[in-house]
């Protein structure tokens, strides 16, 4: 709060670092490359491939889709997080905290569903690959990459600790609300040293 007094090197604030938006983005354009190799697709004149091909696009949609409810269901939480605090706080009603609920569990729901299509498209795509060993094009292989880093990236969600610089005082603080979103370079707080070095007067 304002006017406490902190150590340096005392913690502050943590930050989850990650930019749901730009995951968005990126798995968009997967969506509109899947597209494409499906087209592709088509012509294709070996039924074999066509059915592997086929399954291994559904099971990238799938992990595509998956991808985008983890998302969803990770900037939810800090939203129903807040929303409990301002019910605790008696700030909203107890219709608007449960509607919050509902849909975080709703987004859980979804993921815990999306995870088991995954799961089972996984499955048909071993199988059917082990029957059917012919080349096929590297397109669906590059787009599996790129989505496996997009997975890796938002499994890999950082956290940063913003610590004291020095012994002071807190001046002002602009971010407070958890889950709250802060843009880079922003300045979270103003912390200036207990006593001053000297007075200048006019």
């Amino acid at each position: 709060e304002r006017f406490d007094l902190v150590t340096n090197g005392q913690v502050l604030a943590t930050l989850r670092i990650i930019d749901p938006d730009r995951i968005r983005r990126d798995l968009a354009v997967l969506r509109s490359e899947l597209a494409v190799v499906r087209a592709r697709m088509a012509l294709d004149e070996a039924r074999n491939d066509q059915n592997v091909e086929g399954i291994r696009a559904q099971w990238l949609e799938a992990r595509v889709d998956l991808a985008t409810a983890r998302g969803s269901l990770e900037n939810a939480r800090p939203d129903l997080e807040r929303t409990r605090r301002l019910r605790a706080d008696n700030i909203i009603s107890e219709a608007e905290f449960d509607l919050a609920q509902s849909a975080h569990d709703a987004l859980a729901a979804e993921v815990q569903e999306r995870s088991a299509t995954v799961e089972g498209l996984a499955e048909s795509v071993q199988r059917l690959s082990q029957l059917n060993r012919r080349d096929r094009g590297d397109a669906m292989d590059v787009v599996s990459d790129s989505l496996t880093a997009q997975e890796q990236s938002l499994a890999a969600q950082s956290t940063l600790t913003l610590e004291a610089p020095m012994d002071g005082v807190i001046k002002m603080v602009n971010h407070r609300v958890p889950g709250e979103r802060v843009p880079g370079g922003a300045v979270p707080a103003v912390i200036p040293a207990r006593h001053s070095e000297r007075i200048v007067g006019y």
